[in-house]
C-alpha cells in the first residue's frame, strides 16, 4: 500500500468512526427505558435554614472527615461562616473575609478553610481550635494571579488550586504559600474549577470563553483536552462521583453532560419553561441527579438517565435567585445558597 493510499485508508477509518459515534450519542443506554421514574424528588423538601449572614451568599461547601456536617460559607457581608449544617449553628465566623467570592475547605480533617475574591488574594485559615481561630488568616497566597480569584478548592491538606479572571489556574503549596504550577489555556475568565474526586492530580475548569478544559497537575501548564458545545458564557462546573464524567451550566440556559472516555458531550439538559442562565451545579452520589440552580429561586433537579431529559423542580424556598448548591458528602442531604442571605439545607 502506497502512502497515499494509506492516507487515503485512514481518512476512510476516521470518517466511519465519527459516523458510528453520531450514531450513538444519544445521552442513555438502551436499559435506561427499565429504570423507575425518581418519584421520591417530590419528597426533597427544606428541612434547616441557616441564618447568620446580612448579605447574600455567594458560595458554600461541606466538608468531610469525621464530621461531615461540616459547611463553610462566605457572603456579601465580608463573612466566612463555619456551620454544623444539621444542628443549625455557627462554630465559627471570620469577620475579615473582605470581597470574597468563593470559598473552600480542606474535606479530609476540616481543619483547614479559604476564601478569595476580588483583591487578588487567596486567605488560607486554621480552623482546628476554634477557641483560638482568628481573622488573622494562617497563609495568604499571593502575587500569582492579576486579577479576581473566581473559585478556590483544596486537592489535599497541603495544596489548592485556584482559578482566576486572568484566564489562568494555579496550584499552590499551602504550607509555603508558594505557587507550584500555572496553567494557561482559557482566552477569557476562569469562574470555575472541580477536581476529579478520584484522581486528584485531574481537574476540570469552565470559562467565559465558551469552553471547558481539562487539566493534568503532572503534564505541565496545558489543557489536556478542550471541550465545547456551549453558545455563551459558561459559570459553573462539576465532577460526577466517579470521575468519568462532568457537567457544566451556561448562560445559554443550558447544563451539558460531558464524557471525559468519548471526550464528547453526551447529552445536554434545557427547560423551555426556565428560560435563565445556570448558575451553579450539584451532583447526587449516585451521579444519577443532576441539580441545577438558576436565575430563580428554588433548585431543579435532572435525571441523567432519562432520555426524555426529565427534569423535576424543588419546592419553592429562597425568596431570591439561588447562587451555590452542594451535596453532603453521604449523599443524605442538599444545600443551596441565595441572594436572600439564608442557606436551605434539603432533605
Amino acid at each position: 500500500m502506497t502512502p497515499s493510499e494509506m492516507k487515503k485508508r485512514i481518512e476512510e477509518l476516521k470518517s466511519e468512526l465519527r459516523r458510528k459515534k453520531k450514531s450513538l450519542r444519544n445521552g442513555f443506554w438502551e436499559d435506561s427505558q427499565k429504570l423507575q421514574p425518581l418519584n421520591n424528588m417530590k419528597q426533597l423538601a427544606p428541612r434547616r435554614t441557616l441564618r447568620g449572614h446580612y448579605g447574600s451568599v455567594y458560595a458554600l461547601q461541606w466538608g468531610g472527615g469525621n464530621d461531615p456536617d461540616t459547611m463553610v460559607s462566605v457572603g456579601q457581608d465580608n463573612k466566612m461562616i463555619i456551620w454544623d449544617a444539621n444542628n443549625m449553628f455557627k462554630r465559627n465566623a471570620i469577620s475579615e473575609a473582605n470581597w470574597a467570592m468563593t470559598v473552600a475547605i480542606e474535606t479530609q480533617t476540616n481543619e483547614m478553610c479559604a476564601h478569595a475574591g476580588l483583591d487578588y488574594n487567596i486567605y488560607v485559615h486554621d480552623i482546628s481550635v476554634v477557641e483560638e481561630a482568628s481573622d488573622d488568616p494562617k497563609v495568604v497566597l499571593t502575587d500569582t494571579h492579576v486579577a479576581y480569584v473566581s473559585c478556590v478548592r483544596f486537592v489535599n491538606r497541603t495544596n489548592m488550586i485556584s482559578s482566576s479572571g486572568d484566564n489562568t489556574n494555579t496550584l499552590w503549596d499551602v504550607t509555603t504559600g508558594k505557587p507550584k504550577q500555572r496553567f494557561a489555556g482559557h482566552t477569557k475568565d476562569v469562574m470555575r474549577l472541580s477536581v476529579n474526586p478520584a484522581d486528584e492530580n485531574v481537574f476540570v475548569t469552565c470559562s467565559v470563553d465558551k469552553t471547558c478544559k481539562l487539566w493534568d497537575c503532572r503534564s505541565g501548564p496545558r489543557s489536556q483536552f478542550t471541550f465545547t458545545g456551549h453558545s455563551s458564557d459558561v459559570n459553573t462546573i462539576e465532577y460526577f462521583p466517579d470521575g468519568n464524567a462532568f457537567a457544566s451550566g451556561s448562560d445559554d440556559q443550558t447544563v451539558i453532560l460531558f464524557d471525559i472516555r468519548a471526550c464528547q458531550k453526551i447529552n445536554s439538559f434545557v427547560s423551555e419553561s426556565n428560560p435563565s442562565a445556570v448558575n451553579s451545579l450539584a451532583v447526587s452520589n449516585s451521579g444519577r441527579i443532576l441539580f441545577a440552580g438558576y436565575d430563580t429561586m428554588t433548585p431543579f433537579a435532572w435525571d441523567t438517565l432519562n432520555p426524555n431529559n426529565s427534569m423535576e423542580r424543588l419546592l419553592p424556598a429562597h425568596s431570591f435567585k439561588i447562587s451555590c448548591l452542594g451535596v453532603h458528602r453521604d449523599g443524605h442531604a442538599l444545600a443551596s445558597g441565595a441572594w436572600d442571605h439564608v442557606i436551605k439545607v434539603w432533605a
